[in-house]
């Protein structure tokens, strides 16, 4: 797993056991982002500049939407005392075919392991209170894409940030204005009571009207959704090409 370092953005491969705490991103892709590529690139050009040269060399990413929305992700990372973040934009090296098919049956659980992950909405930004910034949530793209489905389930801790990167709240808080938007009940969204998870107690799923087999929390503590019901959820969800449908969903209906 490639992580970016938060704090000198170079990039720095683990395995397995030796995989440290991250942060995680999760937000819709726009027309200019930074790719493994341009970061490296970028880190290269800097290490070749002269550390007392009398004329700055210019960034060739200021004014970048993409990098700015890196680096953005980084600085909050680090202040929430995380030394690394993964960002698909950027620590996957999509010029690799083995790696991408390699990211993208491990995505789900990338973002289910992450201590925390950021959604970013692009599209809305925060007004005197949350009530009223909650019609641009209503309206947000992130609600709709089939990648988002999985980074809204998997991760143990949701925080949703607006366009300026102002904290909106976290989706335990929101869980009945996401349950509205989305259509996934709330109780898929919350943590299962301490006491239940602690007991590792198999319970009825709450929507199954008392006729549904057992069935245990997800690693993440919270009910584990039937089929069916991942299903529904799915098509409410639309992505760019036809086969990322498929791709998106891999972790869902593992």
């Amino acid at each position: 797993m490639r992580l970016l370092n938060t704090s000198t953005l170079d990039f720095h491969e683990f395995y397995d056991s030796n995989i440290p705490e991250y942060a995680i991103l999760s937000h819709r892709w726009g027309p200019e982002e930074a790719s493994f590529q341009d970061l490296e690139r970028n880190l290269h050009q800097k290490e070749q500049s002269p550390p007392f040269a009398s004329q700055k060399v210019k960034d060739p990413f200021e004014g970048h939407e993409g990098f700015a929305k890196i680096k953005k992700c980084c600085a909050l990372a680090l202040k929430d005392g995380f030394e690394w973040v993964w960002i698909d934009t950027c620590c996957i090296d999509k010029k690799s075919s083995a790696e991408l098919t390699e990211a993208i049956n491990s995505m789900y659980a990338w973002y289910e392991d992450a201590t925390v992950c950021y959604a970013y909405l692009v599209d809305v930004e925060l007004q005197a209170n949350l009530d009223m910034t909650m019609p641009q949530i209503q309206a947000s793209s992130w609600f709709t894409r089939g990648w988002t489905l999985q980074e809204l389930l998997a991760p143990a801790k949701v925080q949703f940030f607006d366009k300026t990167w102002a904290y909106l709240g976290n989706r335990d808080e929101m869980a009945d204005h996401i349950s509205e938007i989305t259509g996934i009940e709330a109780q898929y969204l919350l943590p299962a009571p301490k006491r239940q998870l602690a007991q590792k107690q198999c319970v009825k799923a709450p929507d199954c009207g008392g006729h549904a087999p057992y069935l245990k929390w997800t690693a993440t503590g919270r009910w584990e959704p039937s089929v069916a019901t991942r299903m529904s959820w799915a098509s409410r969800r639309e992505t760019s090409r036809t086969e990322d449908m498929a791709y998106c969903l891999l972790g869902i209906f593992r």
